[in-house]
């Protein structure tokens, strides 16, 4: 009887546990390996990749022109926006690191020709010509002496890997009749790499049209003097640049580049001025009416570099000659009419002024690394500048001529 009392009690735990492990099964998921797995089908998965716009080095900021897309239909002055430590105002004036004092640089050579038309240049230059633009914040001993402060390097799109000729054209008119056309061609016969480009900007009589009216009041007398002006200047903008270089091997390689810009604007108007006592009695008026059919500029700049390389990583020797030069030529004419009073006899005055410049400058640098983070950098250099001007102005009227000459040397 104790056996089958055991027996039983075995039987009814037996029992008991089927019947919980029953209901444990009935409330629970079986899975394998645990884990649960099931397939489904997607439409599609599109993955972008996009290449680093901003890279950020020791001494420099770049911005990657090419990866941007916005760079195959926009101009130079519109990637430079976007450039960091850049900033291009209303009037497009540019500043790097918040003030004026830069260098523009063109494929690591400074480019004069850029630095003193910057703004027509880079307006008028399609941005798909431009590789990368660099913000060279540690410019070096060389530049330091001069009281540079940044460097803007504009590195263009290098046709070294190709050979024959690649050109580009570009065109554009606005609704105000401003008309803009730039040309480029670059070409590679072995070791030798030549490019050119061409570009031209208009100004109409519309676009330039300028109206302004100012008021002066004379603390001392209580006169209000008032001048009213309406004019215009409309002309164009001519520029190009020649550059060439060659490798005589794998250290050696001279470079030489030429170019400038010419412009010729035809500047017009007429005026009105008019003084008033503090009573508004009216002391003395007259209408003016200026022209200047000869106003022109044209600066030219040129350069030969000669670059050495040793055998230690990241030393070079650089020999380079640069020229300068720039002719301004001005001539204004002046009609007075409607004359009431006037503080002056003449009725008519023409003014000449001639500006030349020119400028020779002879560099020598030496840089050789010291170590990871340091360098020595070794250089001389030499200016001759030439300034002068011739200015002259006569004044007509009833038996009057008067004439006076201004020279500065």
């Amino acid at each position: 009887m104790k056996h089958i009392g055991i027996m039983l009690l075995s039987l009814l735990l037996a029992a008991g546990a089927g019947e919980a492990a029953a209901q444990t099964q009935a409330d629970s998921t079986r899975v394998k390996n645990d884990s649960i797995t099931w397939n489904k089908e997607l439409e599609g998965v599109e993955i972008k990749a996009q290449r680093q716009l901003i890279k950020q080095e020791i001494d420099r900021i770049g911005y990657d022109v090419q990866a941007d897309e916005e760079s195959k239909t926009q101009t130079v002055m519109d990637m430079l926006r976007k450039v960091p430590m850049v900033t291009v105002d209303g009037q497009d004036n540019i500043l790097v690191k918040g003030n004026s004092s830069f260098k523009i640089y063109k494929n690591g050579h400074y480019d004069p020709s850029l630095s003193k038309n910057v703004k027509e240049v880079f307006k008028s230059m399609p941005a798909s010509m431009v590789k990368r633009i660099e913000v060279i914040t540690d410019p070096g001993a060389r530049e330091d002496a001069e009281g540079v402060d940044a460097i803007l390097n504009i590195v263009m799109v290098n046709g070294s890997k190709m050979q024959g000729i690649t050109g580009v054209v570009s065109a554009a008119y606005t609704s105000l009749n401003h008309p803009n056309l730039y040309a480029s061609l670059t070409g590679q016969m072995g070791k030798l790499l030549m490019s050119v480009d061409y570009g031209y900007g208009g100004m109409s009589s519309r676009e330039t049209e300028n109206s302004t009216h100012t008021e002066r009041n004379f603390l001392d007398t209580g006169n209000k003097m008032l001048l009213h002006s309406d004019g215009s200047n409309p002309g164009g903008i001519h520029y190009t640049n020649l550059n060439a270089s060659y490798d005589i091997d794998s250290l050696n390689l001279v470079s030489a580049s030429f170019g400038g810009y010419f412009y010729k604007l035809n500047v017009q108007g007429d005026s009105k001025t008019s003084l008033y006592s503090a009573s508004d009695q009216p002391i003395y008026s007259f209408s003016n009416h200026y022209w200047m059919p000869g106003y022109s500029h044209s600066s030219w700049n040129g350069r030969f570099d000669y670059e050495h390389k040793t055998r230690r990583k990241g030393e070079r020797f650089t020999l380079s000659y640069m020229l300068a030069l720039t002719r301004q030529h001005t001539d204004e004419e002046n009609t007075y009419s409607e004359m009431v009073n006037a503080p002056f006899s003449y009725t008519g005055s023409l003014q000449t002024e001639r500006e030349r410049f020119t400028e020779h400058t002879f560099q020598a640098d030496w840089l050789r690394p010291l170590g990871k983070g340091h360098q020595l950098e070794i250089g001389t250099k030499y200016i001759d500048r030439n300034n002068n001007s011739h200015n002259t102005q006569e004044f007509f009227g009833d038996d009057l001529l008067i004439s006076s000459l201004v020279m500065i040397c």
